[in-house]
């Protein structure tokens, strides 16, 4: 395996390190971006010559991100070769633990099987670091409000919803808004912000005045919310499909996906959620940060139900992992999962889950909520297998009890 592994370790190196200056040089661009879109505003008023300026450093702009896009492609390509060699050489190993599997029947040789099991089974350990290492994001940030962080809304997911049954098409849903502002104009979402940042005020106040302080609910979305070209996401490297991120004062939310609305939600969502140094129902442990997914599924759950029948059929970031989350509500309660969520109280919801299923299930279910999202395809599927099986279960059990909501 060494020359193989030392290969694909070279490789991760050198496609990570392309990614971080593209996304470094993307970054500097956006920058200038700014300012010369400020310049461009006023270029009417101008003088000629400085007029002529501008236009010639908007010809280097589009030049530059021409250039940034088409290596960003090229790096995106190689980093998917790069995966799929890297799950080829897994696939292999897991052939050769199955065949040693095989000789379990056989009396003597038992030892040298163990041993040859356990430099396989390390192997794949490895592999599977390299391909954690070439997916982690160039921006290791941890969580929104963090210096430097990015919080990614997440690849879509096309699913089909019944639009006309939805359980979140409710009256007191801000339903009506993004008609009004569907456009691939990044003005027009900035000129439409304080109009949903009312709506949202005045629907929040209604559903969560006793849950959300009123110095957040107060806040305007334009002190939070920034509307970027989709193009300049890709410029800074970010993952393809990602629609929205939070560098840690301001939310970017990319124009031109046709989804500005649900991702403008979701990340103000997030932004809701935090309290100082607290996330949501996300906890910091000695392994680092957990319920990160379980803390997305409600996110999502929740920008579904504020959005009402604008949400969309073919919208769905977590799907799984929300339509997950809303079993377990649908046990707990929707006032413990808002108090959970807004005010950073994890345990409204794993203590009355461990009453039914036992101490330790509740991260046995976190873990299973990060798994169902790995790039990983064996490991998705396990666990979404395993999630899947202790929300049946806790249902099954809760509803066996004469007053589960006792429990609570």
């Amino acid at each position: 395996m060494g020359q193989r592994y030392e290969k694909n370790r070279n490789s991760v190196f050198e496609n990570r390190e392309t990614r971080r200056r593209i996304g470094e040089e993307g970054r500097i661009l956006s920058e200038e971006f700014v300012s010369l879109q400020e310049l461009s505003g006023m270029i009417d008023s101008l003088d000629d010559d400085i007029a002529d300026s501008v236009r010639e450093l908007e010809t280097v702009q589009v030049t530059e991100s021409e250039r940034l896009v088409s290596e960003q492609e090229q790096a995106d390509v190689e980093k998917e070769k790069i995966t799929t060699d890297i799950n080829v050489e897994i696939d292999k190993l897991d052939v050769g633990v199955s065949k040693l599997d095989q000789l379990r029947s056989f009396e003597f040789g038992q030892k040298a099987v163990d041993s040859a099991e356990k430099t396989y089974r390390a192997e794949i350990s490895q592999f599977k670091e390299l391909l954690d290492e070439l997916d982690a994001s160039d921006y290791e940030g941890t969580n929104i409000g963090t210096t430097a962080s990015y919080e990614a809304s997440g690849s879509l997911e096309k699913i089909e919803v019944d639009a006309e049954n939805s359980d979140f098409i409710r009256e007191e849903s801000i339903g009506g808004f993004a008609s009004k502002v569907i456009s691939s104009d990044v003005r027009k979402w900035n000129d439409g912000l304080p109009e949903l940042s009312n709506k949202l005020q005045q629907y929040y106040l209604n559903k969560y005045g006793n849950i959300i302080s009123n110095q957040k609910l107060s806040q305007p979305l334009s002190d939070s919310v920034v509307y970027e070209p989709q193009g300049m996401f890709t410029l800074q490297g970010i993952e393809r499909g990602v629609l929205g991120y939070n560098d840690g004062s301001k939310s970017h939310i990319a124009v031109g996906s046709g989804y500005e609305l649900q991702t403008t939600i979701h990340e103000n969502l997030h932004q809701l959620s935090a309290n100082g140094d607290r996330r949501g129902i996300i906890q910091y442990s000695g392994q680092g940060r957990v319920n990160v997914q379980m803390n997305e599924a409600i996110t999502e759950m929740l920008t579904q139900r504020t959005m009402g029948y604008e949400y969309g059929p073919d919208y769905s970031a977590y799907s799984n992992n929300r339509d997950a989350m809303k079993l377990i509500e649908s046990v707990v309660g929707e006032d413990n999962v808002s108090r959970a969520y807004f005010q950073n109280k994890p345990e409204l919801l794993s203590e009355p889950f461990e009453r039914v299923m036992g101490t330790g299930s509740w991260q046995q279910l976190s873990e299973a909520f990060d798994d169902s999202l790995s790039n990983i395809a064996h490991t998705a599927e396990a666990g979404r297998i395993r999630r899947d099986d202790l929300i049946n279960r806790f249902m099954i059990a809760s509803s066996n009890k004469s007053d589960w909501r006792a429990l609570l």
